[in-house]
């Protein structure tokens, strides 16, 4: 059988590369729900 050798570009994601990711992920969703929370907010206080 033949092996198949894996080159640098074939070998995915490491841990570390999933974790800044996952990390840049939290901070842009902890960013749109803050500005969400101070649209509806404001969408009250324009409603009454």
């Amino acid at each position: 059988m033949e092996q198949i050798k894996l080159n640098k570009a074939q070998g995915g994601l490491t841990l570390l590369q999933i974790l800044l990711i996952a990390a840049i992920i939290g901070i842009l969703a902890e960013l749109a729900l803050s500005a969400y929370e101070d649209y509806v907010a404001q969408e009250k206080v324009t409603k009454q």
